[in-house]
């Protein structure tokens, strides 16, 4: 009240001067109101307005996807801005983000391996929620070894597959070998094994996140380099759709276990597949019938 004033008026002052003299004395007390209201669209700090973000949390294999989504709660206006590591749709080397909270990790994790998913509100951005991404390395796949068949003793395999990366072991029965990184398509592995039969062969990826592929037989021959481990022998079927059932009836330097994929073409493939006939094709006919009493196809013991 320290702006008020103390008026003396005449007895004679008209009405008007006495109204006039309120409303000076109202002026001054400074509870008038600006005719310019604030902008309701926009809330200033501490309004109410908060972002939830889910999930929480995350485990993410590299070049893998994981969506993100988040519920705005104070006002209407509920889109948000999506960031990875403060960078709005996050860069390669951390992982990126979509508009619409797609995150999809970097294809090599890096050393540090927590990033995190940032959700900002577009009505305020003193309004946000994050969310811990925990980047582990890709699941190892393997497609093929060669050669499948070793001779007991020293051997030397190339594994190929997918989702390698350095530190990546193979394994022959769970015990790694010593194995070199080539590419994260292909490793290169050296071992030892003295007794024949038939050895899992898996690729085991490192933390963070260490998994390991799916296995495939690795087939180990006599020494001598003809025998073959029993008992696997008496496990093949005959007939129509037989299957040796993983035997190998020869040695790994067998001309019959050589990869002809890339080799060239004969002269007179031309002339042989227009004799033939370019419809019919070939096929191994393992013991699959008789003709004449005898028994057709290309014999095996």
């Amino acid at each position: 009240m320290n702006n008020l004033r103390k008026f003396v008026l005449p007895d004679s002052t008209p009405v008007l001067s006495l109204l006039l003299a309120v409303a000076l004395l109202s002026g001054c007390t400074g509870t008038t109101t600006s005719s310019s209201g604030s902008n309701s669209n926009t809330p200033a700090p501490g309004s109410g307005v908060s972002v939830k973000i889910s999930p929480a949390g995350a485990d993410v294999r590299a070049s893998a996807t994981q969506t993100f989504s988040a519920t705005v709660s104070g006002t209407s206006n509920t889109p948000v801005t999506w960031q990875v590591n403060g960078v709005t749709g996050g860069s390669a080397a951390s992982g990126t983000i979509s508009a619409s909270g797609t995150f999809t990790a970097p294809a090599t994790v890096p050393a540090s391996n927590t990033v995190t998913v940032s959700a900002i509100s577009a009505a305020s951005s003193s309004a946000t929620a994050s969310s811990a991404v925990t980047l582990w390395n890709p699941m190892p796949v393997l497609t093929s070894i060669a050669p499948p068949s070793v001779p007991a003793g020293a051997f030397a395999i190339t594994v190929n597959g997918s989702g390698f990366v350095s530190g990546a072991q193979v394994l022959l029965a769970g015990a790694p070998l010593a194995t070199t990184l080539v590419s994260a398509t292909q490793l290169a592995a050296t071992g030892s094994e003295t007794t024949a039969g038939n050895y899992s062969v898996s690729v085991m990826n490192p933390n963070p996140g260490s998994a390991t592929s799916a296995s495939q037989n690795l087939q180990v021959t006599a020494a001598s380099g003809g025998g073959n481990p029993p008992p696997n022998c008496a496990g093949m079927s005959l007939g129509q759709g037989g299957s040796l059932n993983g035997f190998v009836p020869f040695p790994s330097d067998s001309l019959w276990n050589k990869d002809i994929s890339s080799a060239s073409v004969d002269p007179n493939s031309a002339a042989i597949i227009n004799f033939i006939g370019s419809g019919i094709g070939l096929h191994p006919d393992f013991g699959s019938g008789l003709y004449n009493g005898g028994s057709i196809g290309i014999p095996y013991w």
